[in-house]
C-alpha cells in the first residue's frame, strides 16, 4: 500500500480529502481506516472510505490538524480473511502563517 497525501497543509485546514493508495480491490473490505500518528506521538484513527476501486478517502474535519510537524499515516484495511495495513505515508503539517 502506497500513501498520497498534500504536501501543503497547515494547522486547521480542513475539507481537503486524504487519499491512500492501497493496490488492492477495497470493494469487498468491511473496515477502512487511517491509522495516525500525531507529531506529539499521541495516536488516532480517521474512518476512511474506498476511493476509485483500490484507494481509500479521509477528508479532513475541523480539529483534525491540530499540530505542526510531521504526521504519520497508515492505511488499515479489513476484508473477509485479512487485516492488513500499507507503508507509512508522512504528512507534512506546517504551523498557520509560519
Amino acid at each position: 500500500m502506497h500513501g498520497n497525501t498534500s504536501a501543503w497543509l497547515y494547522v486547521g485546514d480542513h475539507g481537503v480529502p486524504i487519499d491512500l493508495r492501497c493496490g488492492i480491490d477495497l470493494t469487498v473490505a468491511t473496515q477502512l481506516s487511517i491509522d495516525v500518528r500525531k507529531p506529539d506521538g499521541t495516536a488516532v484513527v480517521w474512518a476512511a472510505a474506498v476511493h476509485e476501486l483500490t484507494s481509500l478517502r479521509y477528508t479532513l474535519q475541523p480539529g483534525d490538524l491540530d499540530a505542526s510537524g510531521t504526521w504519520r499515516l497508515q492505511a488499515h484495511v479489513v476484508a473477509p480473511g485479512s487485516d492488513r495495513r500499507g507503508a507509512t505515508a508522512i504528512l507534512t503539517v506546517r504551523p498557520r502563517y509560519g
